[in-house]
């Protein structure tokens, strides 16, 4: 499952080209919603250094959005993704969540003394 933040850059891997011959480092990403069966599309490039192991697409998420930059504007939920090749071809098909960007946590954690009783003879 991909992952996206809403209304920031979200890193990517797919594995689109591993079992393929696309030698080409462009690719389309269809997104449909669940929700609105809505389908929106972006251009995006692989930056990986083993494009034929694993494709590191960088996908943006703006309300203004340049498909060609990689660029879409996604709805918050669940979204079926398709890659696709600059010919139409279908390379890899999944599961994407669209979520609000996640902040720092803070982990607090509990200074617990655990005591022993011995009975004493």
């Amino acid at each position: 499952m991909l992952i996206i933040q809403k209304n920031g850059n979200s890193t990517v891997v797919v594995t689109a080209s591993e079992m393929t011959n696309y030698d080409d480092t462009n690719f389309v990403i269809q997104f449909k919603s669940k929700q609105t069966n809505e389908v929106k599309q972006c251009n995006v490039v692989d930056v990986s250094s083993y494009a034929k192991r694993y494709n590191l697409l960088t996908i943006k998420d703006t309300t203004n959005p340049v498909a060609a930059d990689g660029e879409v504007d996604l709805n918050l939920g669940y979204h079926e993704y398709t890659v696709l090749s600059t010919a139409g071809a279908v390379l890899e098909r999944g599961l994407a969540l669209v979520i609000w960007q996640r902040s720092a946590v803070d982990e607090h954690t509990r200074n617990n003394t655990n005591t022993i009783y011995e009975k004493n003879n």
